[in-house]
């Protein structure tokens, strides 16, 4: 996955997974959490 450190992968997959958790409590689903996520990479959630 590009040049990012393993160390740096991990400790960002584990926060990712922490956030997909608090997003599916609220009540998104896969769906609404991937649409979020086109926004904040097209930079529309700026």
């Amino acid at each position: 996955m590009g040049s990012a450190a393993p160390e740096d992968l991990d400790a960002l997959r584990a926060k990712l997974a922490v956030w997909v958790a608090d997003a599916r409590s609220a009540g998104l689903e896969d769906e609404d959490i991937y649409a979020l996520v086109r926004e904040v990479l097209s930079g529309g959630a700026q």
